[in-house]
């Protein structure tokens, strides 16, 4: 089976980080971005990366779910 592409893993994702009470910019701007409420960092979902504020968490989105990138952002803030 093929991989999803970069843009359907992205609505995707937007939309999963929406359904558990994220803040999203998804219908505003160019590269979209998702924050907590409390607003302590952001992802800006890129065309083909996802950054924790300016920094790559280099991973491939496509596939991924929400849950595991909250992981590797929370590897990340640790």
């Amino acid at each position: 089976m093929p991989k999803e592409t970069y843009v359907a893993a992205r609505q995707r994702l937007l939309g999963e980080f929406l359904a558990i009470g994220f803040q999203t910019s998804a219908h505003t701007l160019k590269v979209p971005w998702v924050q907590p409420r409390g607003g302590e960092w952001r992802l800006w979902f890129k065309p083909q990366a996802i950054y924790l504020n300016q920094h790559s968490l280099y991973l491939d989105m496509r596939g991924m779910s929400a849950e595991q990138i909250l992981e590797s952002v929370r590897r990340s803030l640790a």
